[in-house]
């Protein structure tokens, strides 16, 4: 499945954008449903002149002391969003300037704003196809973010030197495949990674390498991975996982 993945990313030819944000999928899909809605609506005053961004800025951070004169949260992802639609170089600058220190109750709006107003404008200014790649987890640059989890073998907890091995191997490998580590926690008896994976990278291809190089020191991490680009992997999916690994291997004995 992995490989499939990274197959279909490689047939695609274009510039890949990611939000770095970790933004659930749906309120993604949401937010562009919302925002060729609005396309449709103003699609006869698109693009917006720079007056029209300045006062859809205004009324954004307008911080009035009473209540009623405020925008409200809805208001404000319309206002947000009529700046992404708007074609404007201003906008996407307003927008940068927003986002430092949005409200935080729409600061994953905003980051949806921002991502569609620097596509819209890439789109115009360059020939190159622009490829929007939704992941719940988010990424930074041309890279995934993702978890994963590797287990050991045997029920006891890894010792000094096995531990060592897995930070040399996936530094190693990652470093070779211009990956990014963002944490590293080995516990007893599995090893849950945070990282930054490139778009097209074999993901399979490189934990491959890294299961193998560190069973040649003992064969003690098991083959196979949990991988997730949607939440982060809790520790009682894990362990729940090796328990059930646990009793497959009692019934394989039986």
């Amino acid at each position: 499945m992995l490989r499939g993945f990274a197959n279909s990313l490689q047939d695609l030819q274009g510039n890949f954008h990611i939000l770095e944000q970790q933004v659930p999928v749906q309120r993604q899909i949401a937010y562009f449903k919302f925002s060729d809605r609005l396309k449709r609506e103003y699609s006869s005053h698109l693009p917006f002149e720079d007056e029209r961004v300045d006062e859809i800025y205004d009324a954004l951070c307008d911080e009035e002391e009473d209540e009623m004169e405020k925008a409200g949260k809805a208001e404000k992802r319309r206002l947000l969003t009529l700046l992404a639609i708007s074609r404007s170089i201003k906008a996407f600058r307003l927008l940068k300037t927003y986002i430092e220190q949005p409200d935080p109750e729409i600061a994953d709006w905003a980051a949806m704003a921002l991502m569609e107003s620097q596509l819209a404008l890439e789109s115009e200014l360059s020939d190159e196809k622009q490829i929007y790649i939704a992941t719940a987890m988010g990424g930074k640059g041309q890279k995934l973010r993702f978890c994963i989890v590797l287990y050991a073998k045997a029920t006891l907890s890894f010792l000094p030197f096995q531990r060592q091995t897995i930070e040399d191997e996936i530094a190693f490998h990652f470093s070779h495949s211009n990956c990014e580590i963002e944490r590293l926690e080995i516990k007893d008896q599995y090893v849950r990674l945070l990282c930054l994976i490139p778009v097209k990278a074999d993901v399979q291809a490189i934990f491959d390498k890294i299961l193998n190089g560190c069973n040649e020191f003992g064969d003690f991490l098991r083959h196979g991975f949990t991988i997730s680009n949607v939440h982060e992997i809790t520790e009682e999916e894990i362990l729940n996982e090796i328990e059930k690994q646990q009793n497959e291997s009692t019934k394989a004995s039986d």
